[in-house]
C-alpha cells in the first residue's frame, strides 16, 4: 500500500521488525549529552493487523514495549511485544480471536458468543517496580 501523500498512516502499520530483543545501535547526528543516561521505555500498539484480520481501532493492537537506552558508549533501541494471555493463545493458535476495544471477536456468531471475553492488549501503561518492568 502506499502512503505517499498519508505519512501518518504509517503510525498504523505493524512494527518492523515485529521484536527486536537484542538491542541495536542507534546512528545519530552530534553527540549525546553528557547528562543523558538511563533508559526511555515506551509502549503502544505495535501490531494493527493480526493473522490477515485488520483490528477495527486503533487502541486494538497488541502492546510492543520499547527501550530506548542512553550510555557512554552511545543509543539503542530494542523492542519486545507484551505477553498477554490472549497475544500468547492467538500465537498458539495462529489465529485472532478477541474482540478488542472497537474489533468484535473472530468468527460468525456462535463463535463470537464463546468467546465474548475481550482480550487485554497491554498497549497502554509501564511500571517498573522492584527493578522489574510491569
Amino acid at each position: 500500500m502506499s502512503t505517499k501523500g498519508n505519512d501518518w498512516f504509517l503510525g498504523f502499520q505493524n512494527a518492523e521488525p515485529p521484536e527486536c530483543r537484542r538491542p541495536v545501535e542507534l546512528a545519530f547526528d552530534g553527540e549525546v549529552p553528557g547528562d543523558l543516561r538511563g533508559t526511555l521505555y515506551r509502549v503502544g500498539p505495535g501490531q494493527f493487523e493480526v493473522y490477515g484480520e485488520r483490528h477495527n481501532h486503533w487502541f486494538d493492537g497488541d502492546g510492543l514495549a520499547t527501550a530506548v537506552r542512553f550510555t557512554d558508549e552511545g543509543v539503542t533501541w530494542s523492542s519486545r511485544f507484551v505477553q498477554s494471555e490472549g497475544k500468547q493463545r492467538e500465537d498458539e493458535e495462529g489465529r485472532r480471536i478477541y474482540g478488542v476495544f472497537g474489533s468484535r471477536p473472530a468468527g460468525g456468531p456462535l463463535r463470537r458468543f464463546k468467546n465474548r471475553v475481550f482480550k487485554n492488549v497491554g498497549n497502554t501503561n509501564l511500571i517498573q517496580h522492584r527493578h522489574t518492568l510491569w
